[in-house]
C-alpha cells in the first residue's frame, strides 16, 4: 500500500508478507537542501509536528527498527522512535555512491543528456556506482527483512534509491 500526504507529499511503503508488514521509511528532508548526498553524511531538518506526530501514530506498533547507518536516516528513526531500541544497521542501505559528484548542489550537476530507463540504470558517475551496482547491493540485504520474524512489523529508514532498487 502506497501512502501519500498532499501537505507534504510524503510517501511510506507497506509491503505484506507472510502475515506481517514491512514499512519502507524515506528519511527526512536533508540539510542543507540541494545537493547530491548519496554517501555524503547529512542531517536532518526539524520534522513538523503534525507529520511526526502522524507517522508515529501509524506506525506505532513496529516491533523491529533497521536504517540505513546515514545520518539522517538514523535521526529520522530517532524522531519517530523515541522511546524504542536503537535500529539495526544495515551498511548495505546506503544511498547510491555518486562518487565525484557527491556533495555538488544541484545546478552543478553535468547534464546527462537523453537517456532511457535502461540507459540510465547502468550509468555510473565518475569513481561511483550504478543504479544497478546499488541494486546488486541492497537486494541481499533486504531478503532477509523478510524473515526477520513471523507476525513482527518492520520499519526500515534508508533513501529513495533503496526503495527503487
Amino acid at each position: 500500500m502506497l501512502l501519500y500526504s498532499e501537505e507534504k507529499r510524503e510517501r511510506f511503503l507497506s509491503m505484506s508478507h507472510y502475515n506481517r508488514d514491512i514499512w519502507l521509511i524515506r528519511h527526512a528532508p536533508a540539510c542543507p537542501p540541494g545537493y547530491l548526498y548519496g554517501h555524503t553524511d547529512a542531517d536532518i531538518g526539524q520534522i513538523e509536528t503534525a507529520t511526526q506526530e502522524r507517522l508515529q501514530q501509524k506506525l506505532a506498533d513496529c516491533q523491529y527498527l533497521c536504517s540505513s547507518p546515514a545520518k539522517r536516516c538514523v535521526r529520522t528513526c530517532q524522531a519517530l522512535f523515541p522511546d524504542h531500541t536503537p535500529p539495526h544497521l544495515i551498511a548495505a542501505f546506503w544511498e547510491q555512491y555518486f562518487g565525484d559528484w557527491e556533495g555538488l548542489a544541484y545546478p552543478d550537476l553535468p547534464d546527462l543528456g537523453s537517456m532511457n530507463g535502461q540507459e540510465l540504470a547502468k550509468f555510473t558517475p565518475p569513481n561511483g556506482e550504478s543504479f544497478l551496482d546499488l541494486c546488486a547491493r541492497i537486494q541481499p540485504a533486504f531478503n532477509p527483512l523478510r524473515r526477520v520474524g513471523v507476525d513482527r512489523r518492520t520499519a526500515a529508514l534508508a533513501q529513495p534509491g533503496e526503495f527503487g532498487a
